[in-house]
């Protein structure tokens, strides 16, 4: 076996990581391939990615990167039924918490059996290549906050993002979290800061109930050791957009956000890639 020639678990996971990172990367993806089916789309893939150009969901234009079936697939949530978490249809889960720490929360996509594929390929897969092309699509759910930002007469003071475990970070080779905050704040200028930190590892969510997930969130973040706000002109709690990958019950967004209020005074508003 080759995980015999390395001398501790540690120094296996880290090679291994950066083996799936150089696997990964968007000069090794064939040019003109979709991200998504890997059918053949106009132009190469590193090129489209790294336009300015933003999705617009009303658009008949092809996301870069996609091929226009993909595009076509893909479900925006151009309309907001609920206005604390920004679902597309009624919400149950924001009704029946009477404890919320964030202001509100706004996706990009619903979460379809084909946007958890394409999640799966980037985020357990280690097809890190995808990080420019959901980086993108987030922009969608970024115009939809904004909005609502705007609604309140808020400037947002800076990003950040829902940090990994070790375990997590060491096993995926980075936080897909962290690479959606990072291309927001290059896209938009809003200053990325890491202020949160994860010290216990409970494992994935996803295959959790609504209380389980609860009960193993609490105390499982805790604020960056000499993490702060940004300095802010006036005397309104300064505003933190959380960045995650999937909104699902709300239950990481509020506990992240329970930190930053009670520990650095923030005003937080969630946005995830998918919801």
């Amino acid at each position: 076996m080759i995980r015999s020639l390395f001398p501790s678990a540690a120094d296996w996971n880290r090679c291994w990581a950066n083996f799936r990172r150089l696997l990964a990367r968007p000069e090794s993806a064939q040019d003109g391939r979709c991200l998504g089916c890997g059918g053949s789309v106009g132009g190469t893939i590193r090129d489209s990615l790294a336009s300015d150009r933003l999705p617009n969901a009303s658009s008949g234009s092809a996301m870069p990167g996609l091929c226009a079936d993909c595009y076509a697939a893909i479900p925006w949530i151009a309309h907001v039924a609920c206005r604390i978490c920004g679902r597309a249809t009624s919400c149950p889960d924001c009704l029946r918490n009477a404890t919320r720490y964030f202001l509100c929360s706004r996706s990009a996509v619903q979460y379809t059996p084909l946007m958890k594929d394409w999640l799966r390929m980037y985020k357990f897969r280690g097809h890190e290549k995808m990080a420019p092309l959901f980086g993108h699509m987030l922009m969608h759910g970024y115009r939809l906050l904004a909005a609502e930002m705007r609604k309140r007469r808020v400037i947002p003071a800076a990003v950040t993002f829902v940090p990994a475990s070790a375990e997590r970070a060491r096993e995926r080779g980075f936080n897909q979290s962290e690479q959606l905050a990072r291309y927001l704040g290059r896209a938009t200028g809003i200053p990325v800061l890491p202020l949160l930190i994860r010290v216990r590892h409970g494992g994935r969510q996803s295959t959790k109930s609504r209380r389980d997930r609860l009960k193993d969130l609490r105390g499982a973040f805790e604020k960056l050791p000499g993490a702060n706000m940004p300095a802010f002109p006036d005397r309104r709690p300064p505003a933190i957009i959380l960045v995650d990958d999937v909104y699902t019950t709300g239950s990481t967004v509020n506990e992240c956000a329970r930190i930053l209020r009670e520990q650095l005074g923030a005003a937080v508003f969630g946005l995830t890639w998918a919801r």
